[in-house]
């Protein structure tokens, strides 16, 4: 007996169907006056044309570069790909590539019929000027994690992050103290559009979240690039790169990289144990520029050898479980509490401005 795939018709609503036999039937409860009703039928070629767009340039230079802004409805019937020397599905809402491609639009087999009502696309294509490089940063195996002010690039720019380390997996973490603007991140040059930053912890390299933890990616390949079309000066964001193996072996928890924002909104406490043969080195990234986040109930079962706190220069002071720490007010944005064997330390944070 074939099961029939029942759907509700509403008014007003655009339905597709797979090319079989359909079965209509019209109920009515009384209440309709008028003989009959009105359901018009079309059948359609669920292909599309080929386009060809000729763009012309708003001066006399040729630029090598556009931008896609588009929206896409969320939904399995529509797939659509910008294709250059590798393929990017078009899954947020916008992305640069060079000239020299060709974007396909197709929809997707379906085997019941659909409500499309809702369902569009919307593109818009822009020249823009040759993208400007801002900065290089290069990890090699005397430079295994970099911190980088991402609010340095400006319009139309980006920072590159090469990787030299032997080791080739490296993790990238981002943090913000309000917003992450259009920051967009990109694999090799422009060939391979990755995510944008704001949404880095959702896609196939994320890095499983933990309490504290930012956004963050394991990334296994060379060469990447962190790309703004527009600046915003309302938010500040600070990138992390560091060679992925880099002491974490020695962390009992898998938590060694701690937003701070996220500590000091729960009031949270932090806690680390070295169960390992070396250091464990837990990385604290503060987004704010202000003075406003400090650290209190500091405790460590460390008795001979101390717990060490250094900021991006230089030990700031170190302690064990003789020793009591005032509050502790977090000046730059980045620390590092490096554990020796066999120890423990907990420390709370806190926001000090006003909700």
């Amino acid at each position: 007996m074939v099961e029939l795939d029942i759907v509700k018709l509403l008014p007003g609503h655009t339905y597709i169907s797979p090319g079989y036999d359909l079965l209509l039937r019209f109920d009515t409860d009384e209440t309709i006056r008028q003989a009959g009703f009105e359901l018009v039928v079309q059948e359609y070629d669920c292909k599309f044309d080929s386009y060809t767009w000729e763009m012309e340039p708003e001066c006399d230079s040729s630029p090598d570069f556009i931008v896609i802004h588009y929206n896409i409805t969320q939904d399995p019937i529509i797939t659509a790909k910008v294709i250059t020397c590798s393929s990017n599905d078009l899954m947020y809402t916008r992305v640069v590539t060079c000239i020299n491609c060709t974007i396909e639009i197709h929809t997707d087999e379906f085997m019941s019929i659909m409500d499309v009502t809702n369902i569009w696309l919307s593109m818009e294509l822009s020249w823009i000027p040759t993208p400007k490089l801002i900065d290089t940063l290069i990890l090699n195996d005397t430079a295994k994690y970099i911190l980088y002010d991402l609010t340095q690039i400006t319009d139309n720019s980006y920072v590159q992050i090469h990787n030299r380390i032997s080791e080739r997996t490296i993790d990238c973490f981002f943090v913000t103290d309000s917003d992450f603007g259009t920051l967009d991140f990109y694999g090799e040059f422009f060939d391979a559009y990755m995510t944008p930053v704001e949404k880095s912890d959702e896609n196939q390299y994320a890095i499983k979240q933990r309490r504290f933890m930012p956004k963050g990616m394991n990334l296994p390949c060379d060469s990447y690039l962190v790309y703004s079309e527009k600046k915003d000066m309302n938010y500040s964001v600070f990138m992390f790169v560091k060679f992925h193996n880099l002491r974490v072996s020695n962390c009992l928890f898998e938590h060694d990289v701690i937003d701070v924002k996220l500590l000091s909104e729960a009031n949270g406490t932090l806690t680390m144990a070295n169960n390992g043969t070396g250091p464990c080195i837990v990385t604290l990234l503060n987004p704010f520029r202000e003075k406003r986040v400090y650290l209190d109930d500091f405790w460590t079962d460390a008795v001979s050898d101390p717990i060490e706190v250094h900021d991006d220069k230089e030990l700031l002071f170190n302690f064990t479980k003789f020793d009591k720490v005032e509050k502790f007010y977090l000046e730059k944005n980045f620390y590092r509490f490096i554990l020796p064997v066999g120890t423990s330390f907990t420390v709370t944070g806190h926001d000090d401005k006003p909700k």
